[in-house]
């Protein structure tokens, strides 16, 4: 297991859990939520997946890039590429 040394300490009272934006269900997604991905894949080159990551990037694009500027807030992605390639020809419809 691999462990970093980021000399941070994370106050869990300033976390928090965002629920209600995955309302469409595990294998389904909305077509806003695909249009968003695949910007942000044509703007960075990251493609996220659309059942994890891709919908809590919504709802961190919803939540903190449009409302939260200037606000000191990191997003991870944690990996799940492999449902995007079940969304290719949605991916690519919305380029």
């Amino acid at each position: 297991m691999l462990e970093y040394n980021l000399n941070c300490k994370i106050d869990e009272s300033h976390l928090e859990i965002i629920d209600g934006y995955s309302k469409e269900g595990y294998k389904n997604i909305s077509d806003n939520k695909i249009k968003l991905i695949s910007e942000f894949a044509k703007e960075t080159g990251i493609l996220l997946d659309p059942t994890y990551t891709g919908k809590a990037f919504y709802a961190y694009n919803d939540l903190i890039l449009d409302k939260g500027k200037g606000m000191k807030v990191i997003f991870l992605h944690t990996g799940g590429i492999f449902g995007a390639f079940t969304k290719r020809d949605e991916y690519l419809r919305s380029v």
